[in-house]
């Protein structure tokens, strides 16, 4: 079994890869919170939030067998990789 390291750095990897995919919606909620308008602003971090995630979720699906059980193993084995997981993959309806 691979490290939890290795588990972590694969998963900071997808969510910067997700976070590069979202780029543009995170883009415009940064201009709304530099244009002083806050509730928009909340709403298009919202927005940015869940597009991250959804191509989080995306990723996760293309992840090999090793990868998979990798994740799997640290999700049941460590609380602070479940969260922050958890966190990334987020809230699906």
């Amino acid at each position: 079994m691979k490290t939890l390291k290795e588990a972590w750095d694969l998963i900071e990897q997808m969510n910067d890869e997700a976070h590069d995919q979202s780029m543009d919606a995170w883009l415009a909620a940064d201009a709304a919170r530099d244009g002083d308008d806050d509730n928009l602003a909340e709403d298009l971090s919202e927005e940015a939030s869940n597009e991250q995630s959804e191509y989080f979720r995306e990723l996760v699906e293309t992840l090999n067998e090793e990868q998979v059980e990798l994740i799997r193993h640290w999700l049941d084995n460590d609380y602070a990789f479940r969260e922050q997981y958890l966190t990334y993959y987020g809230f699906v309806e």
